[in-house]
């Protein structure tokens, strides 16, 4: 079912990019992994994504889908804004659900499937964290569920413990539940098996009907909310329809209806993941406590991946070619973020991935400034307050 569906959707985005397309290249010149490897760029993606459609792709394809950040940046060069990273994605998708993906994901693959989360982190795992933080939940019968990410309930849990802080500095009546720890933006997107990232929705979904829960919150991670975005755009139809309305917001959009008055960082520079902008559309309001508007290089169509997008991050091939561009790549944002103010002190992002990025990034370029997650800033802050 999944793949017929996604053979279908690839060739109509292909005949649409053939029929539009000028050649004009300036999705080459504003990608980040051309920037680094000149042979990688948006439009040999294109071809391979041809070439696996046909069932005639060979490895060096399957490399070059892989490696793409599904950052969006070529579509918002483009003067058409045609959506090469949709079509990356469906070739990709493909791909992977044809057993064709690179070896190390496919090992992951194994170990989601079999936890119900993209990593595979064990059931007594989530159920210790989620157990920790529902002592900071509301002791009212709560309105919202709040739905971090597979990263925050392994490698991160002090930044899980962090956004429950501040969730309950804010005063709204919430909760966690071991049943609801991602939405499946991982799997479904950086590693892009669509059928498994369905599932890890599904369930979010249907444990926030079972408790009644009319607003999820969840934390800017760029491939959470482009996952809800691809989701719904190609297959409307397998997502689990509760019996009625349920708003996804962000917890820092909430955090701005409270606090934002009380914040002002000229000294931090934030890095916006790029799905917010450049696939969501979203003009995010907390970006306004750290910068001066419209600083150029703090725009988006000039600015860079952080490098860990797409999947990069989650590679394990040592010696491979996403190893290769994520380091390469987070360290020249890392420097446009450097460069973007005389007064910087400190590097934030809403997003895990982001930060991690950029911490390895520090080690490559001597950075000796803090990088922190935009949570534990703004947890400083309302404390202070």
């Amino acid at each position: 079912m999944f793949r017929k569906r996604i053979r279908r959707l690839l060739r109509i985005y292909l005949n649409i990019y053939d029929d539009i397309c000028m050649r004009c290249n300036l999705c080459v010149s504003t990608c980040p992994s051309h920037k680094v490897i000149k042979d990688f760029n948006p439009r040999k993606r294109v071809d391979s994504a041809r070439r696996v459609l046909k069932g005639e792709y060979k490895r060096d394809d399957i490399d070059l889908l892989f490696t793409c950040l599904l950052c969006g940046s070529c579509k918002i060069s483009c003067p058409f804004s045609l959506d090469i990273p949709e079509i990356v994605y469906l070739a990709r998708s493909l791909l992977a659900l044809e057993g064709e993906a690179p070896e190390d994901l496919v090992k992951i693959y194994f170990k989601a499937e079999r936890e119900g989360n993209s990593f595979g982190i064990s059931r007594e795992r989530i159920d210790k964290i989620i157990s920790e933080t529902s002592k900071i939940a509301s002791e009212e019968k709560p309105r919202e569920l709040y739905v971090p990410g597979p990263l925050d309930v392994s490698l991160y849990e002090d930044v899980f413990i962090n956004n429950c802080e501040l969730l309950k500095e804010m005063r709204i009546r919430w909760t966690v539940s071991s049943e609801a720890v991602e939405l499946g933006g991982n799997i479904g997107i950086d590693m892009s098996r669509p059928d498994l990232g369905l599932k890890i929705l599904n369930n979010v979904l249907r444990e926030a009907e079972k408790m009644n829960i009319k607003k999820i919150i969840i934390g800017d991670c760029g491939a959470d909310y482009k996952w809800l975005i691809y989701s719904q755009r190609f297959f409307p139809d397998l997502i689990y329809k509760p019996s009625y309305n349920i708003e996804f917001v962000s917890i820092y959009e909430l955090f701005m209806r409270s606090f934002s008055r009380y914040i002002k960082r000229r000294d931090v520079a934030i890095h916006d993941p790029c799905s917010m902008t450049r696939i969501a559309g979203l003009e995010r309001s907390y970006l306004k406590l750290f910068e001066k508007p419209n600083k150029p290089l703090n725009n988006r169509l000039y600015t860079l991946c952080c490098g860990a997008g797409g999947g990069l991050s989650i590679r394990r091939d040592n010696d491979s070619l996403s190893k290769k561009l994520m380091n390469e790549i987070s360290c020249l944002r890392l420097r446009q973020l450097i460069r973007s103010s005389e007064d910087i002190k400190m590097i934030t992002s809403p997003c895990i991935k982001c930060l991690t990025a950029f911490l390895t990034a520090s080690l490559y370029i001597g950075y000796e400034y803090e990088i922190e997650p935009l949570s534990n800033i703004l947890l400083r802050c309302v404390k202070n307050v």
